[in-house]
């Protein structure tokens, strides 16, 4: 715990919202599938951890994301 400065629970939550925001922002799977690629064995689990974490859910995440390239695209 001291040397990450929180619990290896949290870092392993963190690792896989990380893989989760990775293939939600550049692929296309299903979210059934993001979330099995990212570590959790449901897909309603992994979208109450996703929106714990980041405030969105794993939708929510991709339209953003998609919406943000979008308009970088245009420019």
């Amino acid at each position: 715990r001291q040397s990450i400065g929180h619990s290896i629970e949290q870092e392993i939550r963190t690792v896989h919202i990380g893989r989760a925001k990775q293939l939600l922002s550049q692929t296309a799977l299903p979210i059934s599938q993001v979330a099995l690629h990212s570590g959790y064995q449901s897909s309603t689990g992994f979208s109450v951890a996703f929106r714990k974490e980041t405030g969105v859910a794993p939708r929510e995440y991709r339209k953003q994301w998609r919406g943000d390239l979008r308009d970088s695209q245009r420019r």
